[in-house]
């Protein structure tokens, strides 16, 4: 088993190197087998604020190229 991975380690450091490397510390740090820790009350309504931000900035976006839609079809049509 370890020489498996060694071999695939090998493989993966010649393929693309460090960004390999930095992907697997990502996941190790991430994908943490036990957590002593708790989601803090205040949490929920930060996520309910970056919900409703991420909502208003693509309805923003949406409007404003729209406009410019619109402008560029009635100027090609007043022609």
């Amino acid at each position: 088993m370890i020489i498996l991975v060694k071999c695939i380690f090998k493989i993966l450091f010649k393929v693309s190197g460090w960004l390999v490397l930095s992907i697997l510390l990502l996941f190790q740090g991430i994908f943490v087998s036990e957590a002593f820790a708790y989601i803090d009350p205040g949490s929920g309504s930060v996520v309910i604020q970056m919900l409703i931000g991420a909502l208003v900035g693509a309805g923003i976006a949406v409007k404003v190229f729209w406009v410019k839609l619109k402008y560029k079809f009635q100027s090609l049509f007043k022609k």
